[in-house]
C-alpha cells in the first residue's frame, strides 16, 4: 500500500471514531432489547408474528437508534419491513432477505450485549460521515445503472486512483428504471465542473479538497475543486493493474468482504481478460486468458429499460472476441459473474466511447461487432454450473423455523430433522448436523442462540464451499 493510500485510509477510519468503541449502559440495554425482539420473532415465527411482535421489533429499532447503534437499528428496520411485506403478500418479499437480516440482528445484538468494548464496525454509522482526504487524481473505469426495490434509481461511476484503489461517485434518487438514462446524461456538479456520468466513466478527474465516506464513496460538498483530465485505457496504468491481479487474489478479496453489511467500492468486482467462448441459456460464456477458466456472464438485471440482456445476446454472436471484462461476483453460483462493462479494441463502437461499453446503459448494435461476426452465432455451449448444495437441508430447515417458529422444530418434525441431520453427516458436515440437532432440542430461551449458531455455521460453510467451487 502506498503512503498516500495509507494516509487516506487512516483519515477515513478516523471518522468512524477509531478501531474500537467502549459501550455505554444504554447501548447494552438497547442491544438486549433487540435480541429479545428478534428471538421472540423466531419463537412465534414470522408468519404468525402479530402486531405486538412487530411493534416490539420496531421499538427495539427506535431504542438502538436513540442509543447510537445504527448498524443494529438498520438491520432491525429491514427485518421489520420484510415481515410486513410477508404479511401484506408483497411481490418483493424474499425469504432469503428476511433470513439474512434476522441473522444480522441476532448476530450484532449478541456481540454488543456481551462485550464492554467492540470493533467500530459493530456500531456502524448513522449517517455516512465524509472525511476530507485532500487531493486525488482519478481515472474513470465504468458506470453502472442502479435500480433498487425501495424506489430509487440512477447511476454509479467507479474511478481508480493512481494506486489502483477504487472509488465511487453516484447520482441515485427516487425514481424507476427510466431514471437511469436521465442520470447517465445529466451533468453532475463537482465544484465548478459539470460532467456527465457517461463521460466520467471514460475520462478522468483531478480533485482538490476531496471528501469521502468510509466505503470510499466520494462527496460533492463545499470546498471541492474539480477539473476533468484525460482518461486512460484499460491497457494503461493504473487501470491495467486491476486486470493483472490473479483471479484467486480477487476472489479472496471478495469473500473477505462478503460478510460486511456495507462493502467498500469495488470489493465484489472481478476484472479479467477474456475471450467470448459461446453461450449457455441465460449466460455469455467467457474464457479467461490466464487461467483458462470458463466464466458464466449473466445480465445483472432484467429490466427492459436496461440494455444488459440485448448486449449479452449480441456479444454471444462474436466467438473469439477479446474483451476486458468487469463483473460482479455471483456468490451462489460457481464461476458466475453479473457482467457490468467490457472493453475491446476489436469492437467498432463510436470513438467517444473510448473502446468500452457500460452494458446496462450503452446499446450495442450488430454493426459494432467485428466484421463477419454480426451475422454469426456462438460456436460453443456449455451447461450452467450445477450440483446439489450439501447445505441445502440446513438452510431449508432454518428458513422453515424462521417462518413457522418453534412449531417447525417440534416433536412432530423430528423425523424430518433426523433425515436432514443424517444427510449432513453423509456429506461430511457433522458440525452442521450437530447444530441442527441442537436447534431441535433447544429449551425455551435458548432457541434464538441455537438458531444463530446454526445460521453462523451456514454462512461460514456456504462461503467456503462456494469459494472452493469457483476454481474447482
Amino acid at each position: 500500500m502506498s503512503t498516500s493510500r495509507s494516509v487516506t485510509t487512516s483519515r477515513i477510519r478516523a471518522t468512524q471514531g477509531g478501531d474500537s468503541v467502549r459501550l455505554k449502559p444504554a447501548q447494552h440495554a438497547a442491544a438486549e432489547q433487540a435480541w429479545r425482539a428478534a428471538a421472540g420473532l423466531l419463537e412465534s415465527g414470522a408468519q404468525a408474528a402479530d402486531l405486538v411482535a412487530r411493534a416490539e421489533l420496531l421499538r427495539a429499532v427506535h431504542s438502538c437508534r436513540a442509543a447510537s447503534l445504527p448498524r443494529l437499528s438498520s438491520a432491525g428496520l429491514r427485518a421489520a419491513q420484510h415481515v410486513r411485506d410477508l404479511h401484506e403478500r408483497q411481490p418483493e418479499f424474499r425469504l432469503a432477505s428476511l433470513s439474512w437480516d434476522v441473522f444480522q440482528v441476532l448476530r450484532t445484538a449478541h456481540v454488543l450485549r456481551g462485550a464492554e468494548t467492540v470493533a467500530a464496525r459493530w456500531i456502524g454509522e448513522a449517517r455516512r460521515g465524509y472525511a476530507r482526504i485532500g487531493s486525488l487524481r482519478l481515472a474513470g473505469v465504468f458506470t453502472e445503472p442502479v435500480v433498487s426495490g425501495s424506489g430509487y434509481a440512477g447511476v454509479v461511476t467507479y474511478l481508480a486512483d493512481e494506486s489502483g484503489q477504487l472509488w465511487s461517485l453516484g447520482d441515485v434518487a427516487p425514481g424507476d428504471a427510466h431514471r437511469t438514462q436521465f442520470a447517465y446524461v445529466t451533468p453532475l456538479e463537482l465544484g465548478e465542473l459539470e460532467i456527465e456520468h457517461r463521460w466520467l466513466g471514460r475520462g478522468g478527474l483531478a480533485l482538490e479538497g476531496a471528501t469521502a465516506a468510509a466505503n470510499r464513496r466520494l462527496g460533492m460538498g463545499r470546498g471541492l475543486a474539480a477539473s476533468d483530465v484525460d482518461g486512460v485505457g484499460f491497457d494503461e496504468a493504473p487501470l491495467r493493474g486491476l486486470f493483472q491481479r490473479p483471479l484467486r487474489e480477487q476472489l479472496d478479496r471478495a469473500w473477505a468482504a462478503r460478510g460486511e453489511d456495507e462493502r467498500h467500492a469495488g470489493d465484489d468486482l472481478l476484472f479479467a481478460r477474456c475471450s467470448v467462448f459461446g453461450a449457455s441459456r441465460d449466460a455469455l460464456l467467457l474464457q479467461t486468458d490466464d487461467s483458462q477458466v470458463v466464466l458464466h456472464a449473466t445480465a445483472p438485471s432484467g429490466h427492459a429499460e436496461l440494455a444488459y440482456r440485448r448486449n449479452l445476446q449480441l456479444l454471444a454472436r462474436a466467438p473469439g472476441l477479446g474483451l476486458w471484462v468487469i463483473g460482479r461476483i455471483v456468490y451462489g453460483r460457481p464461476r458466475t459473474l453479473a457482467l457490468l462493462a467490457i472493453g475491446s479494441s476489436e469492437l467498432r463502437v463510436p470513438s467517444e466511447w473510448g473502446g468500452r461499453v457500460n452494458l446496462g446503459l450503452d446499446r450495442l448494435v450488430p454493426q459494432h461487432l467485428p466484421v463477419g461476426a454480426s451475422g454469426g452465432t456462438a460456436l460453443a455451449t456449455e451447461a450452467e454450473p450445477a450440483g446439489v448444495d450439501p447445505l441445502d437441508a440446513l438452510e431449508r430447515r432454518l428458513q422453515q423455523v424462521l417462518l413457522a417458529g418453534r412449531s417447525a422444530a417440534s416433536s412432530a418434525a423430528a423425523s424430518g430433522f433426523a433425515r436432514d441431520e443424517a444427510a449432513l453427516r453423509r456429506d461430511q458436515l457433522a458440525t452442521g448436523a450437530e447444530l441442527l440437532a441442537r436447534l431441535r432440542q433447544s429449551e425455551r430461551g435458548g432457541f434464538g442462540k441455537a438458531w444463530l449458531a446454526a445460521r453462523l455455521y451456514l454462512a461460514a460453510a456456504s462461503a467456503t464451499l462456494q469459494r472452493e467451487a469457483w476454481l474447482s
